[in-house]
């Protein structure tokens, strides 16, 4: 294990307290669980984006028109901008 020293605010902290002494837990082990989750769901949302098959279609349209992004209503269903 890595010793890490952070700030926070007064605010988190007597939050971070109450908690661990309601859970008979210690501060450094809430902060720890919080941060495990913190960084498997980060992970777990950059490998959802990777396997994503709609990123795959991006780029493979082209158009004749060079504002396609900013007017696509305009040219999809005929509405004005």
């Amino acid at each position: 294990m890595r010793r890490k020293q952070i700030y926070i605010d007064e605010q988190d902290e007597q939050r971070l307290k109450t908690m661990a002494m309601q859970r008979g837990r210690s501060e450094a082990s809430l902060i720890r669980e919080a941060v495990r989750r913190f960084v498997r769901d980060e992970a777990s949302t950059a490998l959802a984006d990777e396997e994503n098959p709609l990123l795959g279609l991006i780029g493979m349209a082209e158009s004749d028109h060079p504002d396609a992004a900013e007017h696509h209503d305009r040219y999809l269903y005929g509405l004005d901008p």
